[in-house]
C-alpha cells in the first residue's frame, strides 16, 4: 500500500462491477446538452477504441509509464464527463499504480482498463428503454509482451 503522511493509501477494483457503466442522465446534466453528450460520446469511442488505446498499448509494451499515466489521464478526464464511471475508475487506479510504483497491479488493472472501455463503448451502441438493467462483460483480455 501507498502512504502519504503517514496514512495508508489503497485503491482496488474489486467492485467496479457495482458503478453505472454509463450515466447518461447525469451526463447530460453535467453538459448542458443531449447533443453535445452524443458529440463527445463519438470522441470518446474513437479515442477509447482508436489513436489513445493503440498509443497506450504502445506505451505498455515499451514499459513507458509517462505515456501510460498521460493516456490514463486523458482516459480518465473523458469518462468523467460522459458518465463512463467503470472506465473513470480504472483509469485512476491505473494512475494510482504509477504515482504509488506499484508495477505489480499495473498490468491486471490496465486489463481492466482495456474491458471496461469496449464495455462502455459497447453500451453507448446499445438502443434501451429508460432505467434498462444491462449488464456486459468481457470475459478476458489475455495481454503478452
Amino acid at each position: 500500500n501507498a502512504e502519504y503522511m503517514g496514512i495508508q493509501l489503497t485503491m482496488n477494483l474489486d467492485n467496479i462491477e457495482e458503478l453505472p457503466i454509463m450515466d447518461k442522465a447525469a451526463a447530460i446534466e453535467r453538459l448542458g446538452d443531449e447533443s453535445l453528450f452524443e458529440t463527445m460520446m463519438e470522441g470518446f469511442e474513437d479515442m477509447t477504441m482508436g489513436k489513445n488505446l493503440t498509443t497506450l498499448q504502445i506505451a505498455v509494451d515499451e514499459l513507458d509509464y509517462l505515456s501510460i499515466r498521460m493516456q490514463a489521464h486523458s482516459l480518465k478526464g473523458a469518462s468523467s464527463y460522459l458518465g463512463a464511471e467503470r472506465v473513470k475508475k480504472a483509469a485512476e487506479k491505473v494512475q494510482f499504480d504509477i504515482d504509488n510504483q506499484k508495477a505489480e497491479d499495473l498490468f491486471k488493472d490496465y486489463s481492466i482498463l482495456i474491458q471496461q472501455c469496449i464495455v462502455s463503448v459497447s453500451y453507448t451502441h446499445l438502443t434501451l428503454p429508460t432505467k434498462a438493467q444491462v449488464q456486459i462483460s468481457v470475459v478476458d483480455v489475455t495481454l503478452t509482451k
